[in-house]
């Protein structure tokens, strides 16, 4: 009984980079979920690009799951700067089907930053998998941006 308390780690090791505006399920970031269950999820991302493109996160869930996550990050208006100290930021709620693009404040394709998407999530009748699906918000082809190897998701079975 207690194991099933204990929170479930699913850590991505491979960067392989994007340069398309096509969203598809990172292969790394999948979560499976049974039926009739509820989740505490958290997305921990290390993302790197460049401005220009920025990133676009939504999360694939199965039929009939429903929750709204929580998004935190660098705005999709920030300016581009170095140390992305004076980024604005994103402090949303939406749908978990919903596409939302961040900025890449500091504009280099080997400089981390960090986006953190949180949901409690109920899984109807259907089980499936929860995951990450990302893609550039404007293509560049030359610049890919990545989710980066580091970047977890950390969920906790609640019922």
């Amino acid at each position: 009984m207690l194991q099933a308390m204990l929170p479930v780690f699913i850590e991505k090791t491979d960067a392989a980079g994007r340069g398309t505006t096509t969203m598809s399920a990172d292969p790394d970031l999948v979560l499976p979920v049974p039926a009739n269950s509820k989740w505490w999820i958290e997305m921990h991302l290390l993302v790197a690009g460049t401005n220009t493109a920025k990133v676009r996160t939504s999360w694939g869930a199965p039929t009939g799951a429903t929750g709204l996550r929580r998004c935190l990050g660098p705005g999709s208006t920030t300016a581009a700067q170095t140390d992305a100290d004076i980024s604005t930021s994103r402090f949303g709620v939406h749908a978990l089907g919903t596409a939302i693009t961040y900025g890449l404040p500091r504009n280099n394709n080997t400089l981390l930053q960090q986006i953190i998407e949180t949901a409690q999530i109920t899984i109807g009748a259907t089980a499936g998998n929860i995951a990450l699906v990302w893609g550039q918000a404007a293509a560049d082809t030359a610049n890919v941006t990545y989710v980066s190897a580091g970047s977890l998701i950390k969920a906790y079975r609640l019922a």
